[in-house]
């Protein structure tokens, strides 16, 4: 009985030493490995009892020389920030805050479930409505975070880091168009009148007969004129931006410089008005070209569900 649990212990134990001397160790780990492997096997076989043999517990020896291990294959990765890996969850840590993840981790089971990578960025570029990217007021080197809603009450974190490249606007959501309208009324009246009234009278008397005479003369004169006059006027402008690029491109314009930069600020101009205003310019749905910077690791679930994706930026 002693016999057989002492070969049982013994085959555990070197059963999950030797997955840990399978791996690349460096020599001081891969010594200390061998070390404590041989002072476990000595201890089991100079145990006197089942008990004591049954006691005998190898994992907090794992555990430390495994996270000695973790740490080693973080701190050889050239990259400055690694990818933490357990079962499907995966996020991105600089390495302090990795190191400090993995000793909180006191289980050596738990501790096994960790894979380590390097976080190779690179650029992965995106065409999704306003209203999924922060409603695009987003600026190069924003630092943001990606969720995608599987479905109608699922959302899921598909990387917890990227960096914002380039925001661009499809051609659509490029038109300035300007209405302007104008109405002028004139009206002009004028009214004259003249009256004149003359008045004679005249009586003498020959003899015992009296004669008399009288005259009356009015005269009225009245003149009334009136005009109006309506001008009305309205204009529309619009300007697509994509056709001034091209005209640039093609040496067109007079002065492309001063256009260049004249464009240059024109939808931030936009979204701070929208802000100042809080009045929205530009369609919610209107598609924003999107250029991304992103640990390699998370490029397969962005293009997975690039339909439904949001891009949120980290303000903290």
């Amino acid at each position: 009985m002693l016999q057989d649990a002492k070969t049982l212990k013994l085959s555990g134990i070197e059963q999950h030493f030797e997955l840990l001397l399978s791996q690349p160790l460096p020599a001081d780990i891969k010594s200390e490995a061998i070390q404590t492997l041989n002072q476990l096997k000595e201890k089991v076989n100079s145990a006197k009892t089942k008990d004591e043999v049954l006691l005998i517990d190898p994992n907090p020896y794992l555990l430390d020389l495994w996270r000695k291990y973790y740490y080693y294959i973080i701190d050889d990765i050239p990259t400055q920030k690694v990818i933490l890996k357990k079962d499907t969850e995966k996020s991105i840590y600089t390495k302090a805050e990795a190191k400090y993840l993995l000793s909180k981790v006191t289980d050596f089971a738990e501790l096994m479930e960790y894979t380590i990578e390097k976080a190779e960025m690179v650029q992965i570029a995106l065409v999704l409505p306003r209203e999924k990217i922060n409603g695009a007021f987003l600026s190069p080197g924003d630092k943001v975070k990606f969720f995608a809603q599987v479905n109608a009450t699922d959302i899921k974190k598909i990387a917890d880091e990227g960096y914002i490249s380039a925001v661009l606007f499809l051609k659509d959501s490029g038109v300035i168009s300007i209405s302007e309208s104008q109405t002028e009324t004139k009206d002009i009246s004028s009214s004259t009148e003249t009256k004149y009234s003359d008045q004679y009278s005249e009586s003498y008397a020959p003899g015992d007969q009296s004669i008399s005479y009288e005259q009356t003369k009015d005269e009225g004169h009245s003149t009334t004129q009136s005009s109006s006059q309506t001008i009305k006027a309205s204009y529309t402008y619009n300007v697509a931006l994509n056709e001034i690029l091209k005209a640039i491109a093609a040496n067109k314009i007079a002065a492309p410089d001063e256009v260049k930069a004249q464009l240059d600020k024109y939808k931030w101009k936009v979204f701070e008005l929208e802000q100042d205003t809080g009045l929205m310019a530009t369609d919610p749905t209107a598609k924003v070209f999107v250029i991304v910077e992103v640990p390699a690791e998370f490029v397969e679930d962005l293009i997975k569900y690039r339909d439904v994706i949001y891009v949120t930026k980290i303000v903290g």
